[in-house]
């Protein structure tokens, strides 16, 4: 969750916000928990009949809401999203904040508790974080069911230069 206050409200020219937004210059966290970032664009048709991209960037606290988000890239509406999670150094095992970028959520139960569902992050790296209130670690959770994945784009690969290419002078150089 997050945390806003008065003296942070920004004074950004309220026609570039639409009717129900404010612009803020700073937000607080009010829980050390992990949050969200995602990233996702959307096409929108000009009067002209250009598509024009449109990019958006939003902070998140609730999984569902990445989970949305992911979702209505899957059905089209929306497009490339791209989400992150944030962790606390006490979630991710060291002394500061971590941002990684998001690739599966599951759930799994507590071995001595059945019944307590655990909400498991796993990063693009394979690391996996658990959010469990018995602070159990997250190899000893069973029966894990995955919630939904982040499609990642898989890297392209590096062009190579062609045989006639442009020097830095602006003059074509190569086979001719």
């Amino acid at each position: 969750m997050f945390v806003t206050n008065e003296a942070c409200k920004s004074t950004f020219p309220r026609f570039f916000a639409a009717p129900d937004e404010l612009y803020w210059t700073a937000a607080k966290l009010a829980l050390h928990v992990p949050w969200f970032l995602v990233r996702f664009s959307q096409t929108e048709e000009t009067d002209g009949g250009e598509n024009i991209d449109f990019h958006e960037t939003v902070m998140l606290t609730d999984v569902r809401d990445v989970a949305g988000l992911v979702q209505s890239c899957a059905k089209g509406i929306l497009k490339s999203a791209t989400a992150y999670v944030i962790t606390p150094g006490h979630v991710n095992g060291t002394n500061d904040w971590k941002m990684e970028s998001l690739k599966a959520v599951w759930f799994a139960n507590e071995p001595d508790t059945p019944a307590r569902k655990v909400m498991i992050f796993e990063t693009l790296e394979g690391l996996r974080y658990g959010m469990s209130s018995l602070e159990g670690p997250v190899e000893a959770l069973c029966n894990w069911t995955l919630s939904f994945r982040v499609p990642h784009e898989a890297p392209q690969e590096p062009r190579r230069p062609s045989k006639a290419s442009i020097a830095v002078d602006g003059s074509r150089r190569g086979k001719r």
